[in-house]
């Protein structure tokens, strides 16, 4: 499986401890966006609504700017190469620190509940899924489920 590619920026010798944190910040982003869209894609089709959740969060991780239809294109690109469960399992290698995991889970429900159709078939095993496959306990997974019920009006 190859690593989704947003572009790359090269940089000048810097000290290694900054250059290592901002790859793993672009690659918790990278991982964030991408498993928006999976969350998105988990009920077998991606509708514009869900299309419009994954581009505000991306916008939002990247502080609004430009390149987010890039970034949905290159997690569309990679979805189609490479397939659903390689695309969560290379998710899961970007999210390094439980911070990024955290945020991660709460963009696939953002996605899942924000456009009002649930399929507890597909999207709630995906979430389930996704949440053990990024090493979140049962009790975190649920404990973000339940706050986003309760943010989307589902409670």
């Amino acid at each position: 499986m190859r690593p989704m590619s947003f572009g790359g920026r090269k940089y000048k010798k810097k000290d290694a401890a900054l250059i290592q944190s901002q790859e793993a910040a672009i690659a918790a982003i990278a991982g964030i966006s991408e498993a928006a869209f999976l969350a998105a894609a988990a009920d077998g089709e991606v509708n514009e609504d869900e299309l419009e959740l994954v581009a505000q969060i991306i916008s939002d991780l990247c502080g609004g700017v430009d390149g987010v239809v890039e970034v949905i294109t290159a997690c569309a690109e990679a979805f189609d190469e490479d397939g659903f469960e390689a695309r969560m399992d290379g998710i899961a290698e970007l999210l390094p620190t439980d911070g990024a995991r955290l945020v991660a889970l709460y963009a696939v429900s953002a996605v899942i509940l924000g456009d009002d159709e649930y399929d507890a078939d597909s999207e709630g095993e995906f979430y389930d899924d996704f949440a053990e496959t990024i090493g979140c306990s049962e009790e975190v997974a649920a404990e973000v489920w339940n706050s986003q019920l309760e943010n989307y009006g589902w409670l």
